[in-house]
């Protein structure tokens, strides 16, 4: 890998990390509010600003970056495709070409969107394997599973993605 693509990933990597460092609630504190949480996205993305400034300042930080910050971060959310809905993807889509815009002015609002998002769907998965396992199985019954997500959409319903 040469240089200049080590450091593209090194970015998309920082970018991302950022995203999940700044959905997850700080591992200390028993309960957050608000204003803690606008406090706390604003100096990781001044953090971050400042070390992609000084140390790879031939790499601007603008839309081009962020859509490739935005599907690294997607992939990283649900990367089997088994728990978002196609919906939910859209709503999260609208911050493609805008990490850059976050992380200059401090206002973090993907990352938390992203983390309801998930965290709704895990609940609606729950209830769907909660469901599925109180019928017998059925063996006789011919399916198919594609394991390879690049082969797969986002379900658009709930019954998809059951």
């Amino acid at each position: 890998m040469n240089q200049g693509k080590f450091v593209r990933s090194l970015i998309l990597f920082i970018l991302c990390a950022l995203l999940v460092s700044l959905a997850a609630p700080p591992p200390l504190v028993a309960s957050v509010d608000d204003e803690f949480d606008q406090n706390r996205a604003r100096l990781l993305s001044y953090v971050l600003r400042r070390q992609l400034e000084n140390h790879f300042s031939n790499k601007p930080i603008d839309d081009q970056l962020s859509k490739a910050a935005f599907h690294l971060y997607l992939k990283q959310l649900d990367y089997q495709k088994r728990l978002l809905l196609a919906g939910e993807v859209e709503q999260l889509r609208i911050f493609e070409t805008r990490i850059d815009d976050e992380i200059n002015s401090g206002r973090v609002i993907l990352a938390p969107l992203g983390a309801r998002l998930l965290e709704n769907s895990i609940q609606r998965a729950e209830k769907i394997v909660a469901e599925i396992l109180t019928r017998p199985f059925d063996f006789t019954t011919d399916e198919s599973y594609e394991t390879d997500p690049e082969k797969l959409d986002f379900c658009a319903t709930e019954q998809e993605l059951q």
